[in-house]
């Protein structure tokens, strides 16, 4: 009788720990990527901090293979702009614009850091890096930058 009570209390006790478990609360499986575009809220012309940029760029020398979102938000912070590839994207610049066209299906999700920014629109002159996450939504198989070198 002893040990089926004792399984009862400690089945109760690790059902409650997962209910009490907030949904909002970072998992170490994946954390959801949601669209967000903190540039609209910017003045212009921004530029971030140098050691914004050297982070960037250590993300950028690198990355040799794919890497987990994840890891990559905790190294860099969170970025910029979060788009939902499935919906209408904003052209960083001529190349990633190609780049895009020929491999749109290939991710879910693209998330930038920018360095600098003249204005609300796309610019040749912006610096940024750019993260493409796979349709797995935890992985990034590809990057690319814009002026940060």
């Amino acid at each position: 009788m002893k040990p089926t009570l004792l399984a009862i209390v400690s089945l109760s006790f690790l059902i409650s720990l997962g209910i009490s478990q907030r949904p909002d609360q970072k998992t170490s499986e994946n954390r959801r990527l949601n669209p967000i575009d903190e540039t609209e809220k910017w003045q212009y012309p921004y530029e971030a901090p140098a050691k914004r940029k050297q982070k960037l760029l250590d993300a950028l020398d690198k990355f040799k293979e794919p890497v987990s979102i994840d890891d990559l938000i905790d190294k860099l912070g969170s970025p910029d702009r979060v788009e939902d590839l499935k919906t209408q994207t904003k052209p960083l610049s001529h190349f990633e614009s190609g780049f895009m066209a020929g491999n749109k299906d290939n991710f879910s999700f693209r998330c930038v850091w920018f360095v600098r920014k003249a204005s609300k629109s796309p610019g040749l002159s912006d610096s940024w890096l750019a993260a493409y996450v796979d349709k797995d939504e935890k992985t990034v198989s590809a990057m690319h930058h814009n002026w940060l070198k």
